[in-house]
């Protein structure tokens, strides 16, 4: 099993709202994988097999866990930055 035997499979993607294929859950931020694709992928083909012959531990270990800062973290912060920018310009 290559590294892109399954790219072009779809699936529903929930952040996106939409139809993806699985090469787009690998490379998803800047070249790594997407950390819900063992939720999104685990009835489609053995995930957990591929994940294991493709990538480290540590690659898995950086790629899957949980986000260093919340969604309203990240907006927060971008509403705060529009606004310097806002001000910046007057």
């Amino acid at each position: 099993m290559s590294l892109n035997n399954y790219d072009n499979l779809t699936t529903y993607c929930p952040q996106l709202g939409g139809l993806i294929p699985f090469h787009f859950c690998r490379v998803a931020a800047s070249g790594i994988l997407c950390r819900k694709v063992v939720v999104c992928w685990e009835f489609s083909f053995d995930i957990a097999s591929f994940l294991v012959k493709h990538y480290t531990p540590e690659e898995l270990k950086n790629a899957l866990a949980a986000p260093t800062r919340t969604r309203l973290a990240h907006i927060v912060d971008c509403a705060q930055k529009a606004i310097a920018n806002k001000n910046q310009e007057s």
